[in-house]
């Protein structure tokens, strides 16, 4: 890792855990702490000096909920935009908000931890988005119709909802589903053909055939035939 000298070096190194520096640290990613009060939240802000540039959000807010039940008070409310679990008990609760459960089985498969399992969701009319968590740290696929083909072998999902999941629903929990995830009037022409006799053969395929042609707003950017 690498730390900060002109905090710590006169500090022992014995004493480093208890340091101020702990919770008020510094460092040149893209945000920056600006507030932490103990058991309730983190809050953090974009750093302007950041090497590659401004980070898109001006801040993130880490909450610390202490009870299920506050939890979902948030979740109904909208205090809550991204949560990493949540108890059975409460996915109804989720589905009412219209909360997108996001699935990552590139990360399950990568880092070997069990895959969610879809149906608890798909039983409460909880809409289910796939994803692929790029990330050198937790899942290096960045092939969005194999880790389809992955969410519907492990997790349980079936066609519809994983052609959904990684269109019209997807597209909604970034919040584009009114011109994102569809081809209808007034959307973007975002769309990739293969061929493929039926929607099961693309699924079946694993991402192992690239697509005949790419088209983005309306303007087709890639084809097989150049």
């Amino acid at each position: 890792a690498i730390l900060p000298k002109h905090l710590l070096e006169k500090l022992p190194s014995a004493e480093w855990k208890s340091a101020e520096f702990n919770r008020k640290p510094v460092g040149n990613g893209p945000y920056k702490l600006k507030e932490w009060k103990a058991q309730q939240y983190i809050e953090l802000e974009a750093n302007p000096k950041y090497y590659r540039g401004r980070p898109p959000l001006d801040r993130i807010i880490f909450k610390i909920v202490p009870d299920q039940e506050n939890l979902a008070i948030q979740i109904g409310s909208g205090e809550i935009d991204f949560l990493e679990s949540l108890p059975p008990k409460l996915y109804k609760k989720m589905a009412a908000a219209n909360v997108v459960a996001v699935l990552l089985p590139g990360t399950a498969l990568y880092t070997k931890i069990p895959y969610t399992k879809a149906r608890p969701y798909m039983d409460v009319g909880c809409p289910i988005a796939i994803a692929s968590d790029y990330n050198p740290g937790s899942c290096m696929i960045g092939n969005l119709p194999f880790l389809a083909a992955t969410a519907a072998l492990h997790c349980g999902l079936d066609l519809p909802h994983t052609l959904a999941g990684i269109t019209w629903v997807a597209a909604s929990s970034l919040g584009l589903s009114h011109c994102k995830g569809a081809l209808a009037i007034g959307h973007d022409a975002d769309l990739v053909i293969y061929d493929f006799p039926s929607p099961e053969h693309w699924l079946w395929d694993m991402g192992g055939t690239p697509p005949r042609e790419v088209w983005v707003r309306g303007e087709r950017v890639s084809s097989v035939d150049g």
